[in-house]
């Protein structure tokens, strides 16, 4: 069993991301990142975690299975997935009536 701690920033501005999901691959365990980007799940050694956020490509790290000691710590960062933000035009015209 290992404690897993680290934190999830974006990858264009450095900043921690809140509310990123954390999820052990395959399982129904996980959790949420805080309003600084820190998260802290418990793990087994080989485990794979998905990190995943709206408007974010989603990210999986591995743990090593070989690791030393119950406790690992990782820096995760998030790139923009602008392929979920649809872009939307829209137009209109204003006509301005001048009054006398």
């Amino acid at each position: 069993v290992v404690q897993l701690y680290g934190v999830v920033m974006s990858a264009d501005s450095l900043r921690g991301l809140p509310g990123v999901t954390v999820m052990v691959k395959g399982q129904n365990r996980g959790t949420f990142t805080n309003d600084a980007g820190v998260f802290s799940i418990v793990i087994l050694k080989g485990d794979k975690v998905e990190f995943t956020s709206i408007g974010y490509k989603p990210k999986t790290a591995e743990i090593p299975k070989d690791l030393k000691g119950n406790q690992y710590s990782m820096i995760q960062l998030m790139v923009n997935d602008t392929v979920f933000l649809p872009a939307t035009i829209n137009s209109f015209m204003v006509q301005y009536t001048p009054r006398c």
